[in-house]
């Protein structure tokens, strides 16, 4: 957390954002520290659980980079290699907001699982 600014720079976002989307962005980082992220996605939550994932995100460019930005300035302060899921705030007036991040372990399917996502929507 200090290496995005700590706590004071406003990171604990959870019970204030003024939210209206939640996006995610699967990222991988290499042994090198090479970091590649695959498309943000907008999940749709129904009583707290995952119920729709759109895949990509029906956002602006603008939107797509800044969370793509977020997530690999997260990862990049990590240690190690892997896949990681970075969950997203997006407020009403454009801002995009570090939620939370998830190792995963196995493959998307865990990502499934955990989420217990009923539906996946792909766009073109």
């Amino acid at each position: 957390m200090n290496a995005l600014g700590g706590f004071g720079r406003g990171l604990y976002v959870e019970q204030s954002a003024p939210f209206v989307k939640e996006l995610a962005v699967i990222v991988a980082r290499g042994r090198d520290n090479s970091i590649s992220c695959y498309h943000v996605v907008e999940t749709v939550h129904r009583e707290n659980i995952c119920h729709i994932v759109k895949s990509p995100a029906n956002e602006s460019w603008k939107i797509m980079k800044l969370a793509t930005d977020i997530t690999s300035k997260v990862v990049a302060s990590l240690e190690g290699a892997g896949v990681f899921a970075v969950e997203l705030f997006l407020t009403e007036d454009g801002q995009v907001f570090f939620f939370f991040l998830l190792l995963l372990l196995n493959s998307f399917f865990t990502l499934l699982f955990m989420y217990k996502i009923t539906e996946i929507i792909m766009f073109e």
